[in-house]
């Protein structure tokens, strides 16, 4: 096993090199110590449990420093500010170490997250020197650095047929900056983009990435089917990114946008997306990842479920964003760079705002839904509390793989379900034993997440809710 030793804030474990820019992959003590802050602090984006061997780890080592000025600090930004999500990571890569002391990078532009301000940047970076004095995190990281150079190993086997020249042949544009694969042990699922531009120094584009698959030794399983367009997508946000502010881009789209925006808020705000001019960037960047799969042969079925993904999440253009791009590669002698094609982007957007309730309406009218339950109906009050089990019935056939469902207000104290018992009827029904007590409300979510149509449209998310007769 290699052997590490913690000399400074970065721990570059490898590199990988390939086509036009190379990037180095590595796990970034900056990134595991605030991820740990803000799971202390009660972030929900930072207190997934995948990796349950060191996130008992965080736990034992961190928890008796729950009650912290930094950490109450990070709850209190979080609270007042929305200082979460990817502005946390914003943080982590703006940050040095010299020494024993945190402080922050100075730099050639600013690039920390809009919601920090200066002054609650400063107090963090003061509190978080006392924090890492105090909970000796030096050491918790030097304890772990074989299971994060056993991380890197096996990440750079999944990377191992990146194709990072794809990127300026794509965009036309040669890169200027540095790329860094981070791998973010504690991040679960959540993937970030940030950069940071060191002053005198090259600008430097992060990717990094989560830990949401772990085999049944407890080791991190980056499957490139899985990781690979996340990683894609995030380097495609330093070409994509910048364009939106080039020329009169933004004002030629900003009212369109602001339409599409308004009509699948819902869908934006739940990943983190809060405003146009961002969902804008994703757009591009989510059908960029496409055409790299289109362009490397990926399989027609994995391109088409990234693409029915992607409309899953609210982007509901992206089909039709992905054919024009296709015009964009077929004409480059037309269009030299991404940025000469932009107008035509533009106008994909300008149409789609006149018909975006159109679009909505039609997906919502082909996802499944609930037709009935047997052998009561949704919403009874007067449920025999003997009854053993539970049959949804949907209103088409499902995909017939998996299963998701959540609490819903009364939590999970109301949940009956006590043994999944799976599809039946072709995958039209699913079968569920319950166990229920007199006299009793019970409520849950049957959700999209994994009930999906076999063309990978997920469920309209149903609430079941009843009360049970008492005896």
């Amino acid at each position: 096993m290699l052997k590490l030793k913690l000399t400074s804030i970065l721990l570059f474990l490898s590199v990988l090199s390939f086509g036009q820019f190379k990037a180095d992959v590595s796990v970034d003590p900056r990134v595991e110590l605030l991820s740990i802050t803000f799971r202390l602090a009660g972030n929900k984006e930072y207190n997934d449990n995948y990796a349950k061997s060191y996130v008992s780890d965080i736990h034992s080592w961190f928890d008796p420093f729950k009650a912290d000025p930094l950490i109450e600090f990070a709850t209190k930004i979080r609270q007042e500010r929305g200082v979460s999500y990817d502005a946390v990571m914003s943080m982590a890569v703006n940050l040095k170490f010299n020494g024993a002391q945190f402080s922050l990078l100075k730099a050639s532009e600013n690039t920390l997250e809009k919601r920090w301000t200066s002054a609650d940047a400063n107090e963090f970076v003061t509190l978080l020197n006392a924090f890492y004095v105090k909970t000796n995190a030096k050491a918790f990281l030097l304890a772990h650095q074989d299971m994060y150079a056993d991380a890197v190993g096996r990440m750079q086997e999944a990377f191992r047929d990146f194709d990072q020249s794809w990127y300026a042949k794509y965009y036309g544009t040669k890169p200027t900056e540095a790329y860094k694969i981070v791998i973010g042990m504690g991040n679960g699922g959540g993937n970030y983009g940030p950069s940071v531009s060191p002053q005198n120094e090259q600008k430097i584009v992060y990717a990094i990435m989560g830990c949401w698959r772990f085999d049944d030794n407890g080791k991190p399983l980056f499957e490139t089917g899985r990781y690979l367009p996340t990683l894609i997508h995030e380097f495609n946000h330093s070409f994509v990114n910048r364009l939106l502010t080039v020329g009169n881009h933004e004002q030629k789209l900003e009212d369109s946008a602001r339409k599409i925006y308004a009509a699948e808020a819902d869908n934006m705000k739940d990943q983190a997306y809060a405003e146009w001019r961002t969902m804008v960037n994703e757009s591009i960047v989510r059908a960029s990842v496409v055409r790299y799969m289109i362009a490397h042969q990926a399989a027609k079925a994995d391109i088409d479920r990234e693409v029915q993904e992607q409309v899953n999440r609210g982007f509901l253009w992206t089909p039709g964003l992905v054919d024009l791009l296709g015009v964009y590669e077929q004409n480059r002698k037309k269009y030299p760079d991404f940025v000469s094609f932009y107008p035509q982007i533009i106008s994909l957007f300008n149409k789609t705002a006149t018909n975006i309730d159109g679009m909505k309406s039609e997906y919502v009218a082909k996802q499944p839904k609930v037709k009935s339950l047997a052998p009561f109906q949704n919403g009874a009050q007067n449920v025999d509390p003997s009854i053993k089990e539970l049959v949804i019935t949907f209103d088409k056939p499902l995909l017939g793989k998996g299963h998701s469902f959540n609490a819903g207000s009364l939590g999970g104290n109301a949940v009956p379900i006590k043994k999944l018992i799976g599809y039946e009827q072709e995958n039209q029904t699913y079968k569920l034993g319950i166990e229920l007590k007199p006299n009793t409300e019970y409520e849950f979510i049957v959700t999209g997440l994994s009930f999906k149509s076999v063309e990978g449209i997920p469920l309209q998310d149903y609430t079941i809710k009843f009360r049970t007769a008492a005896q």
